[in-house]
């Protein structure tokens, strides 16, 4: 038996004459270029190749009102494109095709386009006679002697200019029109297949006034001169190329094979690419202004591979009709309406998911039939990995699928697409995604990667399958976030890139400080105003490199990458280039510790924070998207490192959620806006703060020899501060605050009133800076101030009136804070043994008599940390505390003692802040619990009518018991403020009263997971429970005011696992049960 080695040998054997016959044909005269520019007459038959690139080009033709176009044509290929001409790109144009053995003329005369389909069978290697004929607004085909004519809508029925309209095309299209598609008015004809086989007697009107014709070839390419079929004798292609005679010998069409080569016999990686959530494919006809691509069969096939469970994979449509695939909650949805009714189906295998990270093929067929008049047939298969099938038939009028747009893997937000149920863009692996309509077919990812002008492309998609982990994004969703990442080793050389998406201007992006022994080294990338900024310290000085020219906080994808040689580097974003030299002599960059990525989570040394980085300074943290961090040309897997360390705060993927605000959450004339898939509440011009203003904000009374002192473990240096408080006071004069610092080295800053205005006074190196604000301030009415630094700028606000802009001349000094004063000068012996006389001079004011409240430095509200506690002895407080009010909002009922709820995981790696209200008449029960890796876990509960708050960090735990003396379980309303101001100091505050413990472990951080129990845990949980926690049942009674960690959950609409017994309102709190349980007197109190 002959192998297929020896095959290959003797192949080209069996061609060895056909250069001879070439030779031959010359001789006499034959010319044999694949291109040319010759006159054939067109009444003889000439032969169409059917390659790639071969087609006829004939005059214009004359279709005015009433003309006709007539020719013969003999071929068994099924499909391919015998004539095409429009009004040179604008809207009129003649198509006509062999689909399937049928004839279809398509045409549009400007109102748009109307299908007319005659024959069948007719690739039977006979001749058969076309006429298309015109007459005003009816148009007919005729094939031998069967005729179907239609009526065109509109007005105007004249077939463009004959000027300005193209040519006649016979079996395809020249390959330059692919660079120009703006110039066909259907676009899509390029991609038709070619006809192959033969024509004759091409016969119209090439001109005003002139009788119909025999038209000649003007110019061509593959119009064969030769009868011989190698084919015949010996086809070359293997693996089903489809051979085609040329005169220059037999040629293998390799198109729609996963083999190329000569012969097809080279296998080929069919083309993949991996999408992130922003990136995706596109064609839209209506924008570009051609028609739309219409069939009556049309197939979608593609591959995918993902972990996400719900994601876009293919849309496309017209105006109502589409057809939608998607993944959704792991299955394959299919969604259509061909304007006949809607059609939704799904395959949901049992136990069986499509987002597990596999390969899976999708295939879709639709076929139309006709039945009778408008009535149609329309059959469905949809087939996942050629084992999961369904099956649909629907009746209707309709036939056709229109496809005047497309998008594959996502689409534009702003983009209206009837019919999608999801607008998650796909995150994953897509391969050979195709679309097939009747006779066209479109290699999707090959014509995006190669750059075809139909189709195009947003974002940045790789052109490889990646790993889906390494190329998972994560989300930032808090600004007290921050994941440790190891230390970016860099010493003489180094690179780093990734992408960030959100819409707010400021966060830290990446910090990684000095080694001990190092003089100052550092690096880091901040956003801050919406812009870029790269620092870079290799301990001879720093550089600040701004890298943009545009703000960036415009909620897309944004790619950063940062190198550097030595004391030389380079910054870019989005390919503008920004270079970089460090000063002094060190070539060196030493760095220690983990890189952070995010923020810098608790600050323990305020001192050890650059005072140019200001984002780190003002505790802005990122709260966004990130994704395909690549460090030293190595990826890292963010994902993983976000679930090893588990915050909670940190999640999987890049969702972009409605606008938060039009909830309208934030309460008591507090100001809502759009963050990061997030609200932000502005509490500034109210009583109140909290994550939607609803807790009453701590009120300091001052008499006129009362102050308010925090002094910091260590100094912090900025060169960027903000500043907010609401005062009220009836005397003109009298010392707000100033800032205390070490030595005269650096400025400080005082803020006082002087005969009733707002003065603001910068002491910095040179000399000090003063400014004026508002009048009339001693109305004893409340005033909110706002006072922001950056660098040498100051802004400043008071009430609503226009802001006041400063700078500061000469040397801009960095402001050392090693203590802040409110109200009053102290004496050298009151501010503490540490200071010296040089740390403060008195401004001559006198001391503040009036009350402040909602006072704000760098990220923290110091007079509400001092009332809960959280800043121990730090602060020293002589003022007043005004009586708390009881502001209750948002309550939920637990009604039984055996239900709960389940909320997302707790956000307190770094840093704990809960505060709730509750009332009840039970003495026990479990009122939060969440557990975490190893020994972690945080729990708060009511035992014997007081509250316990359980934590470990998993070096040991530590139990805090309120120190009140009555039993809460009175039904009144009580509230508890939980903190972590450091890494081991823990506090409890019940109503006014404050408890702290230090933990004597090392571990700074608490490693949560799973799902954060809210009035009780599951019933099997109990007895598994830490042995600190005592309750065997759950909290009975209401919660009101919830806040975990800066975000305010609704208990009931954002349950992960919900409650029919957890009911919003607190009325009816107390039960029957209850009742009776108490004595009457308490009973009669309701």
């Amino acid at each position: 038996m002959e192998t297929m080695e020896t095959a290959n040998r003797r192949r080209p054997s069996s061609l060895q004459w056909w250069p001879v016959l070439i030779a031959s044909l010359a001789l006499f005269g034959w010319p044999i270029s694949s291109s040319s520019r010759w006159q054939v007459a067109a009444s003889s038959p000439f032969t169409l190749e059917g390659s790639l690139n071969s087609y006829a080009q004939l005059r214009k033709w004359n279709a005015a009102l009433n003309g006709t176009l007539q020719l013969e044509f003999r071929s068994t290929q099924p499909s391919g494109l015998l004539i095409y001409t429009d009004d040179g790109g604008k809207f009129d144009f003649f198509e006509l095709k062999l689909v399937e053995g049928a004839l279809r003329l398509r045409y549009n005369l400007g109102a748009g386009a109307q299908i007319l389909t005659v024959g069948r069978n007719l690739s039977d290697g006979h001749w058969h006679n076309v006429t298309m004929k015109r007459n005003g607004d009816q148009t007919a085909l005729t094939v031998d002697h069967v005729t179907v004519t239609r009526a065109s809508r509109g007005k105007e029925f004249n077939f463009g200019n004959l000027v300005t309209n193209s040519a006649v095309y016979v079996g395809g299209l020249p390959a330059w029109y692919g660079a120009e598609l703006t110039r066909l008015a259907l676009p899509s004809v390029l991609f038709e297949p070619r006809y192959r086989g033969d024509l004759r007697n091409v016969i119209y009107s090439d001109a005003v006034g002139q009788h119909p014709r025999q038209q000649e070839i003007l110019e061509s390419q593959g119009v064969r001169v030769s009868q011989f079929d190698m084919c015949v004798q010996h086809d070359p292609c293997q693996h089903g190329g489809i051979c085609i005679n040329t005169d220059t010998g037999p040629v293998c069409e390799c198109r729609n094979l996963d083999y190329d080569g000569p012969f097809c016999e080279k296998a080929k990686q069919p083309p993949e690419t991996t999408l992130r959530g922003h990136e995706y494919f596109f064609y839209d006809m209506a924008q570009s202004g051609g028609e739309p691509i219409v069939s009556s069969s049309d197939e979608v096939s593609l591959y995918f591979k993902t972990r996400q469970a719900t994601g876009m994979l293919f849309y496309t449509g017209d105006g109502e009709d589409y057809l939608a695939l998607t993944l959704r909650d792991g299955a394959v949805t299919l969604n259509i309406n061909l304007g006949s009714g809607k059609l939704d189906v799904q395959i949901r295998p049992p136990r069986v998911r499509f987002d597990d990270n596999q390969w899976h093929r999708v295939n879709i067929h639709r076929k139309a039939q006709e039945i009778s008049g408008p009535e149609s047939l329309c059959h469905l298969v949809m087939t996942v990995d050629g084992i999961h099938s369904e099956r649909w038939t629907t009746a209707g009028t309709f036939s056709m699928l229109s496809s005047s747009r497309l998008f594959v893997g996502g689409a534009d937000p702003a983009s209206s697409l009837p019919g999608l149920r999801t607008r998650n863009d796909f995150i994953g692996c897509l391969r050979k995604v195709e679309f097939t309509a009747d006779s066209l077919r479109l290699d999707i990812l090959e014509l995006a990667r190669t750059g075809n002008k139909l189709l195009s492309v947003a974002g940045r998609p790789d052109w490889m399958c990646q790993a889906v982990e390494v190329a998972d994004p994560i989300t930032f969703t808090t600004p007290d976030t921050v994941l440790m990442l190891p230390s970016w080793e860099a010493m003489k050389t180094g690179s780093m890139s990734f992408k960030i998406r959100t819409n707010e201007p400021n966060g830290l992006l990446l910090y990684n400080n000095g080694a001990p022994h190092a003089q100052g080294d550092y690096f880091a990338v901040e956003l801050v105003n919406g812009h870029v900024y790269l620092h870079l310290d290799l301990g001879s000085g720093s550089v600040k490199v701004k890298a943009t020219s545009r703000r960036i906080d415009d909620g897309t994808w944004h790619e950063i990458t940062i190198s550097r040689n030595g004391k030389s580097g380079r910054a870019t974003v989005d390919g503008a280039s920004t270079d970089f030299v460090t000063p002094g002599d060190s070539y060196q960059l030493e760095l220690d510790g983990s890189l952070m990525v995010g923020g810098i989570g608790m600050v323990v040394d305020n001192a050890a924070i650059p005072s140019g980085l200001w984002s780190a300074t003002l505790r802005h943290g990122y709260v966004g998207c990130m994704r395909d961090l690549v460090i030293n040309g190595n990826a890292v897997d963010l994902a993983a490192f976000a679930r090893q360390q588990d915050s909670g705060a940190i999640r999987p993927a890049c969702h972009v959620l409605p606008p938060q605000c039009e909830s309208q959450p934030c309460m008591n004339g507090g100001t809502c806006t759009e963050g990061w898939n997030r609200f932000l509440c502005d509490c500034s011009s109210t009583s109140f703060n909290g994550p939607t203003c609803g807790k009453d904000a701590a009120t300091l009374s001052f008499d006129g020899n009362q102050h308010f002192r925090v002094a910091f473990d260590s100094p912090s240096r900025s060169e960027a501060e903000d500043w907010r408080l609401r005062f009220r006071t009836p005397k003109p004069s009298g010392l707000l605050l100033t800032t205390i610092g070490d030595s005269h080295s650096h400025g400080r800053v005082e803020l006082d009133l002087e005969g009733g205005r707002l003065r603001f006074t910068q002491f910095a190196v040179d000399r000090p800076k003063t400014w004026f604000i508002g009048q009339g301030l001693n109305d004893n009415q409340w005033h909110q101030v706002s006072i922001s630094r950056r660098g040498g700028s100051i802004r400043m606000t008071i009430d609503d009136e226009p802001p006041v802009q400063g700078e500061l001349t000469g040397r801009q000094a960095t402001l050392e804070t090693r203590a802040l004063l409110v109200g009053s000068n102290l004496k050298r012996e009151e501010i503490g043994s540490g200071s010296t006389t040089s740390m403060i001079a008195p401004s001559g004011q006198p001391n503040f008599v009036g009350q402040i409240q909602q006072l704000y430095f760098n990220g923290v509200y110091l007079i509400d940390m001092a009332r809960s506690g959280q800043l121990g002895t730090s602060a020293n407080v002589t003022a007043k505390f005004g009586a708390r009010e009881q502001s209750i909002h948002h309550p939920v009922n637990f009604k039984s003692k055996h239900t709960y709820v389940g909320l997302p995981q707790l956000k307190a790696y770094s840093s704990t802040n809960i505060y709730f209200q509750f009332k009840t008449l039970e003495p026990k029960g479990v009122i939060l619990y969440n557990a975490g890796k190893g020994q972690d876990f945080i729990g708060i509960e009511l035992v014997n009518g007081h509250i316990h708050y359980a934590v470990n960090l998993g070096d040991g735990p530590i139990r805090i018991r309120d120190n009140l003396r009555n039993s809460l379980n009175d039904n009144r309303w009580h509230s508890v403020t939980i903190g972590r101001p450091g890494p081991r100091q823990h506090t409890l505050m019940v109503d006014d009263s404050i408890s702290t413990v230090i933990s004597q472990g090392h571990n700074e951080n608490l490693d949560l997971n799973g799902i954060l129990y809210l009035g009780g845990v599951r019933k099997d949980m109990y007895n598994f429970l830490p042995r600190q926690m005592q309750s065997r049942h759950g909290f009975e009674g209401c919660l009101a005011s919830l806040d975990l960690n800066g975000e305010s959950p609704d208990t009931t609409l954002d349950a992960l696992v919900p409650s029919p017994l957890v009911v919003p309102g607190c009325e009816g709190e107390v039960s029957n049960t209850l009742l009776r349980s108490y004595s009457p007197r308490i009973a009669f109190m309701f």
